[in-house]
């Protein structure tokens, strides 16, 4: 059950390693009326958003930070890693919630910040050698919108690496260091 709808929703996202579509597919019509919407609207989402390459989902990555004198190491993956005509890394989150986050809150989203600053410091160069650094980052909540899911959009940290004009905040790199 769970795990060949995860499966299938991984190989529609582009994360097809060790995914065997005859063991691991779960035919469309086979799916539950909830799987099949959510399936349904993340497929319009993805053939509506074509302007990137998918370099996987589901990647893992690590990076080494120095925050005030203390090394950090921090892990995990980001749900899609797309790159841009441009060379540069786009990361997105998707979200089950009801309810999408506001303009700001998207904005200093710490969890698509620290997958930004991922991109910056090389940490996809494996699965995205030659990559120019981060593009920004988007959330999808895949159950918001209407016809399709809602998406909102955090600037690259290049563009924008401070959220205000806090001076404890502008003595780091980032905001995201700050947080």
């Amino acid at each position: 059950g769970y795990r060949k709808v995860r499966n299938t929703l991984r190989w529609a996202l582009g994360a097809t390693d060790g995914f065997d579509v005859a063991r691991d597919a779960v035919p469309v019509a086979e799916l539950l009326p909830i799987d099949r919407w959510a399936y349904d609207r993340l497929i319009a989402w993805q053939e509506a958003h074509d302007d990137a390459e998918v370099v996987g989902a589901e990647v893992p990555f690590e990076i080494a930070l120095s925050v005030d004198g203390h090394d950090v190491r921090v892990r995990g993956s980001v749900d899609r890693l797309e790159r841009l005509p441009d060379g540069t890394l786009r990361v997105v989150d998707f979200k089950s919630s009801r309810r999408a986050l506001s303009k700001a809150e998207v904005e200093a989203h710490e969890q698509v910040g620290l997958y930004q600053l991922a991109a910056e410091t090389g940490a996809f160069d494996r699965v995205a050698p030659g990559a120019s650094g981060s593009a920004g980052g988007v959330l999808v909540f895949l159950r918001d919108g209407d016809e399709y899911p809602k998406v909102l959009g955090q600037p690259a940290l290049s563009e924008r690496p401070h959220l205000g004009d806090d001076p404890d905040e502008q003595r780091y790199p980032t905001w995201v260091h700050h947080r």
